[in-house]
């Protein structure tokens, strides 16, 4: 077996285009549309944040708690 590396966005084309055979896909990141798949776990999402951070003594933060909050692309 020959691992290929890649890069965050190329995984689910270099399936398509042949150079692999699996990947493994970031869901809702990578496009799955013409791949057969199979969901292996499902992972939370975490806000990390500073000590002293309006939101930080809080044990769950909603996508409108961030809105204001600017956050890496």
């Amino acid at each position: 077996m020959d691992v290929l590396f890649g890069g965050a966005t190329d995984r689910a084309e270099q399936v398509r285009d042949g150079r692999a055979d699996v990947a493994l896909l970031y869901v809702p990141f990578d496009d799955k549309t013409g791949l057969d798949h199979e969901t292996l776990t499902v992972e939370g999402r975490v806000a990390i944040l500073p000590p002293d951070h309006r939101l930080a003594s809080r044990t769950q933060v909603t996508l409108a708690d961030l809105a204001l909050e600017t956050l890496p692309r």
